[in-house]
């Protein structure tokens, strides 16, 4: 089930492996990373932004590596957007965005040793 995301800590790499493998749109990405949907087509021809977004970026990359662990590839785009009651009706993507990735990468876990077990 699980796909493969290179590991990687370049941006544009990242933004093209989230968009062509969990199917994230620009508006996705750049939702989450708290930038213009310029800014992230920029990025992805160019590997230039802001510090801030590349953060996010690179937490939404790592979010979706463990995601794909336990998530069909193209339900991974829906999970991420959808609000869910553990985080008090706040999106996956919403956390990526408020810096909250910690709290959002302890639940994959729990889904993912649930899944194992």
């Amino acid at each position: 089930m699980s796909i493969e995301l290179p590991q990687t800590h370049e941006a544009r790499k990242q933004i093209s492996a989230l968009r062509r493998e969990c199917f994230l749109s620009y508006r996705d990405i750049s939702s989450a990373a708290g930038v213009s949907v310029r800014a992230i087509r920029n990025c992805e021809r160019y590997n230039v932004l802001v510090v801030e977004a590349r953060v996010r970026i690179d937490y939404l990359y790592d979010v979706c590596r463990l995601l794909s662990e336990i998530v069909e590839q193209r339900y991974i785009r829906k999970w991420l957007r959808e609000p869910k009651e553990v985080f008090f009706g706040k999106s996956p993507l919403e956390l990526v965005k408020e810096n909250r990735t910690e709290e959002l990468k302890k639940v994959i876990n729990e889904l993912l040793n649930e899944s194992f077990s």
